[in-house]
């Protein structure tokens, strides 16, 4: 693994850390429109990451 991979990885693992004791409940209170944000439909499949424990860091980190 190269240093960038090891340095983003745990940047992530340290952010899952953080939102282990997050309620997806709360990042609904948080943003009304959390559905419309991290959903998307493809054909007929719709992909439903809303009620995960997913925040846009968290996107922005796997990414990196």
């Amino acid at each position: 693994m190269s240093d960038a991979v090891a340095v983003a990885f745990d940047a992530l693992k340290f952010h899952a850390s953080a939102l282990a004791r997050t309620r997806t409940l709360d990042l609904f209170a948080e943003d009304p429109a959390r559905f419309k944000s991290f959903s998307v439909k493809l054909d007929d499949f719709l992909f439903d990451f809303s009620k995960h424990r997913v925040t846009r860091e968290t996107i922005a980190l796997l990414i990196s």
